[in-house]
C-alpha cells in the first residue's frame, strides 16, 4: 500500500497488557489511552521528493490524539495508521 501526498503508513507494533510493580496490570487498549503511539515507517506518501527528514524503517512517535490527519488500517493481524507529517513528533535513534 502506497499512500498518497504527504502522509506516511505506519506499522503499529503489537502493544502487550504492562505489568507495573504491585502487580497492577494496564491493559493494552487503556495503555493506549497513556502514550502517543509508536510506530515504524512501512510507505512514504507520493508526495514528497527525496529529501525527507523521515525515512521508510525509522522508529518514530506520533500524536495519535489528534482527532484529523490520520486514519486507522488493520491489514489482516496487522495495525497501520496513514498519518500527515504533521503529527509525526519524534524519530527513535
Amino acid at each position: 500500500m502506497k499512500p498518497l501526498g504527504k502522509t506516511y503508513l505506519i506499522e503499529i507494533p503489537e502493544m502487550k497488557d504492562e505489568i507495573l510493580e504491585g502487580g497492577i496490570i494496564i491493559p493494552k487498549e487503556r495503555k493506549a489511552d497513556l502514550v502517543h503511539y509508536r510506530g515504524i515507517i512501512k510507505e512514504i506518501g507520493l508526495g514528497f521528493n527525496n529529501d525527507n527528514i523521515v525515512n521508510v524503517g525509522d522508529k518514530i512517535l506520533f500524536d495519535w490524539k489528534q482527532k484529523t490527519g490520520k486514519v486507522k488500517i488493520l491489514l489482516g493481524q496487522d495495525m497501520y495508521y496513514i498519518v500527515e507529517e504533521d503529527l509525526i513528533l519524534a524519530i527513535e535513534e
